[in-house]
């Protein structure tokens, strides 16, 4: 029991970092590809106030792993190092760049695409730990067994892509509700063509799991399939509700 319980307590950390921190991820990528330097000031702004409380979500998924699964911990960790320490790199730059252009008193190309490069760099590695821990990790006993570059696989790089479809729907979901005029039109056009995005690669990482993961689902318990089909239908009312929303 004390497992499971540490189970939900990691799924509940991870789900509601991707809400929580997800959208300035999001919001921070779209600061990349949009040319109006008022709107990407106003991303920033938006932002500043509310990006580091957002991360403590996945500081509790790390603590609540280590707590209760110890010998996970201890054998994912080292075999995701690479992409792990790099995310930290990437956070803090991400930092710097949004403090140093809230600070300044005009628009600072420089700092905005520094805070915008560091999310995309944020979301790449948070993707490939993901990728890696679900395809699964070289290890023999509980001790990692794997090279320097074991997180790095075909799967791993998809799920990285499929991370940005998210954080970038999250984050033009959140500019939409919070924001008037020509950012909320921009972000609601982006709306639709990124939850299609967010769907096929859904549904690519999910049979490619298959593949990649050399222990396969086994749905021979009911509790597993009715659990399995809940969250099916969750994420399909999920998507719907979205498209619905971002129509209007």
């Amino acid at each position: 029991m004390p497992e499971y319980l540490t189970y939900a307590l990691v799924l509940l950390s991870l789900g509601a970092y991707v809400v929580l921190d997800g959208y300035d991820l999001g919001v921070g990528m779209l600061s990349l590809v949009d040319r109006d330097v008022r709107r990407r000031r106003e991303y920033n702004e938006l932002i500043a106030t509310a990006w580091d409380a957002n991360e403590s979500w996945i500081i509790l998924a790390g603590v609540a792993l280590w707590a209760g699964l110890p010998g996970a911990y201890a054998t994912v960790l080292p075999g995701v190092y690479p992409p792990l320490i790099a995310m930290l790199f990437a956070v803090i730059l991400r930092g710097m760049g949004l403090e140093f252009q809230s600070a300044s008193g005009t628009y600072r190309r420089g700092w905005g695409l520094l805070f915008g490069g560091a999310s995309l760099a944020v979301t790449l590695c948070q993707g490939l730990v993901i990728g890696a821990v679900l395809s699964g990790l070289p290890q023999q006993g509980g001790h990692f067994t794997g090279d320097a570059l074991a997180w790095l696989t075909p799967y791993s790089v998809l799920c990285a892509l499929g991370l940005v479809c998210v954080h970038l729907l999250a984050g033009a979901a959140w500019l939409q509700d919070k924001t008037e005029g020509t950012a909320h039109a921009w972000a609601g056009r982006l709306g639709r063509p990124l939850l299609g995005a967010t769907v096929a690669a859904a549904l690519v990482l999910g049979f490619g799991l298959e593949v990649a993961d050399p222990q396969h689902f086994h749905f021979e318990q009911p509790l597993r399939a009715t659990l399995f089909g809940l969250a099916v239908a969750a994420a399909a009312v999920c998507s719907a509700v979205a498209w619905y929303g971002f129509g209007r």
